[in-house]
């Protein structure tokens, strides 16, 4: 996938964008299976080791789609989670994001009086009104030979950790998913308390 996202051509994209699509998919799975498990893992990690792996591993994409991939997280922000449940979370809902973009996609990371929340927010078409509903009622997409798995692992993953997966139209438009965890204070703010 490395050489094919190096190399120069539209060949060496399709080829770089199927192997990045399997890759995700066998993780996905597995993922899935330890849901089923029962097995998660809580502890605290910085704010932005949630979004940088998805960011890497989906940033020539965006690129080569000629999307901007825009991130604001503010330096020393940690979190409480399961970090491979979270990465995996993000990285689905950035997947999504870049799909139905038009210019840009937006990670975010900020304070809110419940912890902190994490959206991922695209400047494409609205959210469909019968996909806001069923996320609504907590309902799963039907899943098709082309897709539906993502949300729906997103919103078990959600489950599974107790989080609330919320589905919004964004400012100026387009869509916006979110998520909040837990803020754990950072050695600094203990200091000073």
């Amino acid at each position: 996938m490395r050489s094919a996202d190096a190399a120069t051509g539209e060949f060496s994209r399709d080829v770089a964008r199927t192997g990045r699509a399997l890759l995700l998919m066998i993780e996905d799975l597995v993922l899935w299976a330890r849901l089923r498990a029962g097995t998660r893992v809580a502890a605290v990690h910085a704010a932005s080791a949630l979004i940088a792996p998805a960011v890497a591993l989906h940033h020539s994409l965006a690129e080569h789609g000629g999307l901007k991939l825009m991130l604001e997280i503010p330096e020393g922000m940690r979190v409480e989670t399961d970090l491979v449940l979270a990465q995996t979370l993000v990285r689905n809902l950035l997947a999504n994001a870049l799909k139905f973009a038009r210019t840009r996609v937006i990670l975010r990371a900020e304070e809110s009086d419940a912890g902190v929340r994490f959206t991922v927010g695209n400047d494409g078409p609205p959210l469909p009104l019968e996909v806001a509903a069923r996320l609504a009622a907590g309902e799963d997409e039907p899943m098709t030979a082309t897709g539906g798995m993502g949300l729906r692992l997103c919103r078990e993953i959600c489950l599974a950790q107790g989080l609330r997966l919320e589905a919004r139209s964004g400012v100026d438009g387009g869509t916006e998913f979110g998520f909040i965890l837990k803020r754990i204070a950072s050695a600094v703010e203990m200091e000073n308390a």
